[in-house]
């Protein structure tokens, strides 16, 4: 047996040895309110060095770096939980609004919020996007993340179309000089136009805040192999501009065969969609 060996040679290409790595002080506020965001993943380099499970009140946690002292550090955030987190039928409707020309005075932020496909533009895809999550369609966004970071300085030159430049979803400090260096960013809610979205690591409650109504509907006794028309009518009279619910029954009893629009306007195929046996799911706005 033969050993070869060749010397090799070990570099602290992080500084930790002689004490000369850089520390990043990450910081993720809400673009809505300012609240702290926990959960997110910090990259520095294209490297992973954690996640801010615990943040102080500015929303900020420490992280080693993985360069020394006079290298270039790229500071980038993720977070891809609960992409339904503050998605709701109230969102659907102001991006409507907005493509139709009746609001049209929505802040930056939300307007990166209501580009649900990430195409850089405002289009009636994002709203079909948007719904199929409510809906149960999709479990997450085909082509975005949940949470979008952006330079907490950044000024857009031109308030009204954020998409004009591109934004500066990673913080690049040049040749850093210093032991320490804090960045901020504010972050987005995909989808969360109304700025309901929580900001925690948990799921959100299923209980979103929407105003509730009552249903009624007749008291029928089926025979096996029976089908009747049910209608659901609301409790009170009243005018309305979105719809979203949903139904249990139990699918080893009840089968539905169609749902049918009857007086109420905006309900298609593509408003409803059943993603399990015995849950129907319900959104359309006006």
């Amino acid at each position: 047996m033969q050993i070869i060996a060749r010397p090799m040679q070990v570099q602290d290409n992080i500084g930790h040895c002689n004490g000369t790595g850089v520390e990043i002080t990450t910081c993720a506020i809400s673009a809505c309110n300012g609240s702290p965001i926990l959960g997110t993943s910090v990259s520095i380099n294209d490297f992973y060095v954690g996640d801010m499970g615990q943040v102080d009140g500015n929303g900020c946690a420490l992280f080693p770096s993985n360069g020394p002292i006079g290298s270039n550090i790229a500071v980038a955030l993720a977070k891809s939980s609960f992409p339904l987190n503050g998605v709701t039928v109230l969102d659907l409707i102001k991006i409507r609004r907005f493509i139709l020309g009746i609001d049209t005075d929505l802040s930056p932020y939300a307007l990166i919020a209501a580009d649900a496909n990430k195409s850089g533009s405002i289009t009636g895809f994002d709203i079909v996007e948007l719904r199929k999550l409510i809906l149960g369609v999709t479990d997450e966004l085909q082509n975005n993340s949940s949470w979008r970071f952006i330079n907490a300085g950044f000024v857009f030159p031109n308030p009204q179309n954020p998409f004009q430049t591109v934004l500066p979803e990673t913080l690049t400090i040049p040749n850093a000089q210093e032991s320490s260096y804090q960045v901020a960013f504010k972050a987005i809610k995909i989808g969360d136009l109304d700025c309901d979205a929580w900001p925690g690591l948990q799921a959100p409650s299923i209980d979103r805040g929407l105003p509730k109504r009552s249903l009624t509907l007749p008291d029928l006794t089926l025979l096996q192999g029976e089908t009747a028309e049910i209608t659901l009518q609301m409790a009170e009279t009243g005018d309305w501009i979105g719809l979203q619910m949903g139904l249990q029954f139990d699918p080893e009893q009840i089968e539905i065969m169609e749902v049918l629009a009857g007086e109420l306007n905006g309900l298609d195929a593509d408003a409803f969609h059943q993603p399990a046996p015995g849950t129907p799911q319900f959104c359309l706005g006006k």
